[in-house]
């Protein structure tokens, strides 16, 4: 981006080099990011490598894999990446979050740090209170002329609340799974309750045809989601693109419903039940359905990829009776 007298800038690629003087806020995403030119908003930036090499009057938002700071930034600085280097002042607050962090220039406000290991330059130090999450060893490197100890807080590894849960709660666990369970049959049999003659088409086509299904159910959504990716590649689509992209997640969710209804269907016909035709009758249905859908969902990774094959042969059965494709029949 070379042009002159801009306000905010949106720019994404494989490289993406700002190299001329901005009035506003720059949004730069890529595998390689660099700002060499000054930014007088916010600055936004997220990509493999990703270097600020020129000032930021606002605040700066880096991400990437590598995250260099090589400019001075006015405003609060947020940084998350694998190898994170501070090497100019940052005159307001920082947030930051690294295996690797080497701060070099000075932090004036506050700072929230989570690495394993953190290293100073001769001009490294942080002025203001710091909160720490990280092992003893990136603790060890805050020495008194780097970081006043009176106004450092440790924390551990992880924030509190993140490590009480990250042991298991049995109870609170299958509480969870029983509700999430019984709120999936009560969709599935609204669903059926509000649609019966559509619900049943709708397994007809399942049934007459699953992997027909399948691929018009993946087909159908990866439409959607690539329609909203390229309406955004336009600019002017930007704001057509979320709605794409909510209707793609709608259409998930009822594709994932009917298929849990479809596959109660299933196991009730399986059973030598016969077709559904009273409100009692379609929560049951329903209900066997979730039940089956939640103990394939507890199967490592296959459960995964089962539930998502019923989703899409949900959303395929729903392209095939509103569309009719004939498949070169």
């Amino acid at each position: 981006m070379t042009e002159t007298d801009l306000g905010d800038v949106f720019v994404a690629g494989e490289r993406v080099e700002l190299s001329s003087d901005i009035d506003g806020a720059a949004h730069l995403a890529g595998r390689r990011v660099t700002i060499d030119a000054a930014v007088g908003g916010d600055a936004y930036a997220f990509g493999q490598d990703v270097r600020l090499a020129g000032p930021v009057t606002g605040a700066a938002t880096l991400g990437g894999y590598d995250v260099t700071v090589d400019a001075a930034v006015t405003g609060n600085l947020r940084a998350a990446g694998r190898h994170v280097t501070v090497a100019a002042p940052v005159s307001g607050a920082a947030l930051i979050f690294a295996q690797n962090l080497r701060i070099d220039a000075p932090i004036a406000g506050d700072a929230v740090i989570g690495a394993e290991r953190i290293s100073f330059g001769p001009e490294g130090r942080i002025d203001g209170a710091v909160t720490l999450y990280a092992d003893d060893d990136a603790v060890a490197a805050l020495t008194g002329d780097r970081v006043d100890p009176a106004r450092v807080d440790r924390r551990g590894r992880a924030p509190h609340e993140m490590r009480e849960r990250l042991g298991v709660d049995w109870g609170e666990a299958i509480v969870g799974v029983v509700v999430a369970t019984l709120v999936l049959a009560l969709l599935a049999a609204l669903v059926k309750a509000l649609a019966p003659r559509g619900v049943e088409r709708l397994g007809a086509v399942a049934a007459a045809a699953p992997w027909r299904a399948l691929w018009m159910g993946f087909l159908a959504l990866s439409t959607l989601i690539g329609a909203a990716f390229v309406l955004a590649l336009t600019l002017i689509g930007l704001l057509a693109a979320p709605v794409l992209f909510v209707a793609a997640g709608l259409l998930a969710i009822l594709g994932y419903v009917i298929g849990v209804y479809l596959l109660g269907t299933l196991a009730w016909s399986r059973f030598g039940g016969l077709e559904a035709d009273s409100l009692g009758e379609y929560a049951l249905v329903a209900l066997i359905g979730a039940v089956l859908a939640t103990l394939v969902g507890l199967v490592p990774f296959l459960g995964w990829l089962t539930l998502l094959a019923l989703a899409l042969v949900g959303i395929g059965a729903l392209a095939i009776a509103a569309l009719r494709p004939t498949f070169g029949d």
